[in-house]
């Protein structure tokens, strides 16, 4: 009786989710399996920004993945750099973010580039003229609490998807203590096969590697410090028995960065891990 006298019940609002990720770095997708963090702020004050876009560069990523940024990197004090590497190599599938420090916007130039969808709280620009080469940029988007990514054409829908959603569980997160910080997830499906014809030693190197964390800091010489986790303790030993006997061969080397980084060199095998340390002269 009571119940059928009672006023109706108002509908409820939908509970709104908490914003799908925190970080810049929450946006890198899982599938990108070589994820690199750069300390930008550092890399101006030591001046080796120039070097830094060099390698970046060298590692195939495109330079219309660059272009959008260009406004961006003098005021960044952190860049992130996803790839996805496979048997048949790189083939494209990369991420570029910006971030700026804390409290500050980063501004960027969008031109070439006309709103798309808004994600949330974050605005998305699409290509004037858009291009089906899956290296190319294929979306730029800018998050207010102050970084811009720019992803490949075959990363848009996975981006987006975290946009969205949230980030993948599994995603790589390099250190932040270090000018640049690398982690990798390897197996045999992403040791490109042209390693072994290229480059014997390190298609040898990588024979049941897993993963990797490689750090490296300036200014003087580069120093560098390499973590590289196997499948097994008796690929590590047989890694660290190569490295040994490439380090005593780079001693004698006629090219003085080799030299001096095989002289200053340190290893050690623990288990399933090797342990790299060496200094490369700039």
């Amino acid at each position: 009786m009571l119940a059928s006298c009672a006023a109706p019940l108002p509908p409820t609002k939908p509970l709104q989710p908490d914003p799908p990720y925190t970080a810049p770095q929450h946006v890198i997708p899982a599938e990108l399996n070589v994820v690199a963090r750069i300390d930008w702020a550092r890399a101006g004050t030591q001046q080796v920004r120039p070097e830094v876009l060099g390698y970046i560069r060298a590692v195939g990523i495109d330079e219309r993945m660059l272009e959008p940024l260009q406004g961006c990197l003098d005021q960044a004090a952190t860049l992130w750099i996803g790839m996805r590497l496979a048997r048949a190599g790189f083939e494209g599938d990369s991420l570029l973010i910006v971030a700026g420090r804390a409290g500050e916007a980063v501004p960027c130039d969008a031109k070439g580039w006309q709103p798309g969808a808004q994600v949330r709280e974050v605005s998305t620009y699409v290509p004037d003229k858009p291009d089906e080469d899956r290296r190319a940029a294929g979306l730029l988007a800018r998050d207010p609490r102050g970084f811009v990514l720019v992803a490949s054409t075959a990363q848009v829908d996975p981006v987006l998807r975290i946009l969205r959603e949230g980030p993948d569980q599994d995603h790589l997160e390099p250190a932040s203590d270090s000018l640049v910080s690398v982690e990798a997830r390897l197996g045999p499906d992403t040791i490109p096969d042209g390693l072994r014809g290229k480059v014997p030693f390190f298609a040898d190197m990588a024979r049941g590697i897993e993963h990797v964390r490689l750090q490296a800091d300036a200014p003087g010489p580069v120093k560098v410090r390499v973590a590289l986790s196997y499948g097994s303790a008796q690929d590590a030993k047989k890694a660290g028995e190569l490295l040994t006997r490439f380090r005593n061969a780079m001693t004698g080397s006629e090219k003085p960065a080799w030299q001096a980084a095989a002289s200053s060199a340190h290893a050690s095998v623990f288990e399933t891990m090797l342990k790299l340390s060496f200094e490369v002269p700039r």
